[in-house]
């Protein structure tokens, strides 16, 4: 048992020693003093693929999984087997079995299962497995959202119902980590499904531009207002006249330019007044700070529809089958050294 332990370790670093002639010798000898040593089963097993042998490989490798489960390249080699006759389920139970037994099966196994989720079947089968408490499920979709993969995925595993108490619990932790994927994606209007499925979720955030503190939930960004601070440009959020309320402390250097303030908004079409006061601090010359609304649909390239420029008088309209905006605070440092410095005291669009 000790010889095969020993290739066990082995074969970690060097995976190709276990179809060698003298591996398998070992393992039938290993079984001779221990029949149930689940280390020389599948090494075992493994040399029956090698030869091509996949009826033999598999019986032994369920042999080997009777004595344990705990073996992870048993489980491994029960997945491929899996994949490979269609049976998505089955795979996806050794999934779970190796991933709730073996600390090191995530390094080995996430990384599969996370280009999987891309298949709409495999989802829907992982969905029991999210939506049950299992100890691995908020690591891999985390790791799942810092590789790259499409938080619309993420979120189809976590809101198509029905949705369990722990599915309910788990979009709940990765509420602010999805909200701005998802955004960053331009998936806007899965961000705002995701925010309306949480427990507390106020749907007059998706319309609100006035600052108070529902509407600087840094949590939600950018369903709520975002800063987007740089080495020349701050912006905080400071107590306004009212509890509830809030102001918005802009600086910029001189030079700098660059969007201090951002908000989705899923307004409805039509007429808006916009109105913006603010208190001057600083302001050198061609220092300047104006609005901007787009129009920021999925699919689409983000349109202007208006402006608070110096010179435009108009008030923002928003054209039918723009379902989803985005206004920003725009700041110019200017050229002189003061930069520019102001408190934003009030800023709504309400519709006329």
């Amino acid at each position: 048992m000790a010889e095969v332990n020993l290739l066990d370790r082995t074969m970690l670093e060097n995976p190709a020693i276990a179809t060698r002639p003298q591996v398998a010798a070992t393992a039938r000898s290993s079984l001779r003093h221990d029949p149930l040593n689940p280390a020389a089963l599948r090494f075992l097993a493994m040399a029956a693929e090698a030869r091509s042998d996949l009826p033999g490989a598999l019986a032994l490798a369920r042999l080997s999984e009777r004595v344990t489960r705990r073996d992870l390249l048993t489980q491994a080699m029960l997945i491929e087997a899996a994949v490979q006759g269609g049976d998505t389920a089955t795979a996806l139970v050794h999934y779970d079995r190796a991933l709730r037994t073996k600390v090191n099966a995530p390094a080995l196994l996430f990384p599969i299962l996370r280009a999987a989720i891309e298949d709409r079947e495999i989802r829907r089968a992982l969905r029991p497995y999210i939506g049950a408490d299992r100890p691995w499920t908020e690591a891999f979709l985390r790791e799942a959202l810092s590789q790259g993969t499409h938080p619309g995925l993420v979120a189809d595993l976590l809101l198509t119902p029905p949705r369990s108490r722990a599915r309910i619990t788990l979009a709940s932790t990765l509420s602010s980590r999805m909200i701005s994927d998802l955004s960053a994606a331009r998936d806007y209007e899965t961000a705002r499904t995701y925010y309306l499925t949480l427990s507390g979720a106020d749907p007059m955030l998706l319309t609100a531009t006035a600052l108070d503190v529902r509407s600087t939930d840094a949590r939600f960004i950018p369903l709520a207002w975002q800063t987007m601070d740089t080495a020349q440009i701050g912006v905080t959020f400071e107590q306004g006249e009212t509890e509830n309320g809030r102001h918005a402390h802009v600086q910029a250097g001189p030079g700098a330019s660059a969007t201090v303030l951002r908000k989705v908004l899923f307004l409805p079409p039509g007429n808006y007044v916009a109105t913006d006061v603010r208190e001057s601090l600083a302001a050198g010359p061609r220092a300047s700070a104006y609005w901007q609304l787009s129009c920021v649909n999925r699919g689409a390239p983000a349109v202007p529809i208006w402006t608070s420029k110096a010179g435009k008088s108009e008030q923002p309209v928003i054209p039918a089958g723009c379902s989803i905006q985005m206004v920003e605070l725009v700041v110019t440092g200017g050229d002189g050294q003061e930069g520019i410095e102001f408190v934003v005291r009030r800023f709504e669009l309400k519709r006329r």
